[in-house]
This record gives C-alpha cells, structure tokens and sequence, in this order.
C-alpha cells in the first residue's frame, strides 16, 4: 500500500511540475494586427474646383454635370495636402450639388512620429446650394509608404471651401515603416493641383 501512494505521489508531483505548478499558464495574447485610430483635423480647399466637360444632365433640363480636379490644406491630425478629382450634379434652380470624389492625402500623420505617405479615399458628397454647407462621406482604399495597406472611413462637413475631417483610419499593426526613398506621391494617380 505504501509503495502505491508513494507511486501515485511521485506521478502528482511529476504532473504539477509538467503543468507549471498545477496553475495553467495563460500564453500572453499576440498583438493585433491592425490598429484603428479616430483622426480629426480640418481642411481648406485651396486649389478651387474650376468645372470642366460641364454637360446637360441626361433627362432634367434644369441640372448639369461636371467634373474637376481639386486640392486642400489639411492640419490638425494630418498635415498636408490632397490631390482629388471629382463628378457632381447641380441643380440649376435650388443650387444644390451631389457628386462622387476620389481623392489622395499626401504628408503626415501626427499621433506617431515618423508616419508619412499617401492615402487614398474616395465617397460621395452633397453641398447645400443656399447654405455651401458641405456634407461628405468616404472609404479609406489603401496607400503608399507609412500608410500601406491603410483602409477605414471618414467623414467630413463644413463648408465647400472649408471644415473638418474625422477619419477612422486603420493600419497594420505596427504601421509599415518606409524606406527611406519611399515617395508618397508615386505613382501620381492624376494632376497634381
């Protein structure tokens, strides 16, 4: 009897040593691969959107269509500039506009040190034509250098030549560190304003 405790007490201290103590041993959880961030700032327009290839709109004689090519300050969150294109809609009679808008931040990005690059985002947007009060939303589709792979939302009123910017911006986590000859701005997606 004695020869089989002291057996079923070796096989017990052998299995607490095997699994850490007796006490499971959590494994530290990996970090996330992807970080979002909430980024705010402002922006103006300062590259005016002048119309070009302005044409009737297809069954309302009281509208036409356009499109231009944009650009903007941004400061606060991200500091630098955007290169956009867009299409609208205006409605002859109220001055209202509807359009799409794709477009490219070009600098850097505040809440770290060392993050630049170029993000790409493109949406839809509507400008009060009694107001020129500016509502937009969008879709983060990637980017060059720091923000590789970026995507999120964003968001962003005011008026048409100026307002705010929120942005949900998510990365990889750790955000790609760029080489050193990484241009942001390569390839340029269509003129630079």
């Amino acid at each position: 009897m004695k020869k089989r405790l002291v057996q079923v007490l070796s096989a017990t201290v052998i299995a607490i040593a095997l699994t850490g103590g007796g006490v499971a041993q959590a494994k530290p959880a990996p970090p996330p691969k992807t970080t979002t961030t909430e980024v705010r700032g402002s922006y103006v327009t300062d590259v005016g959107c002048v119309p070009r290839a302005v044409t009737p709109h297809a069954g309302d004689p009281t509208k036409f269509d356009g499109s231009c090519y944009f650009g903007s300050t941004y400061t606060g969150g991200l500091v630098g500039h955007t290169a956009g294109h867009m299409t609208v809609t205006v409605d002859a009679i109220s001055g209202n506009m509807t359009g799409k808008f794709d477009e490219w931040f070009y600098g850097t990005y505040t809440g770290d040190s060392g993050s630049y690059g170029g993000v790409h985002y493109a949406g839809s947007f509507f400008i009060d034509g009694q107001t020129s009060t500016l509502w937009g939303t969008g879709k983060i589709l990637g980017g060059t250098c720091s923000f590789a792979d970026s995507k999120g939302s964003l968001r962003f009123d005011g008026m048409d030549v100026y307002g705010g910017f929120v942005w949900q911006l998510t990365r990889p986590n750790p955000a790609p560190v760029p080489a050193p000859t990484c241009n942001p701005i390569d390839p340029v997606p269509f003129p630079v304003p």
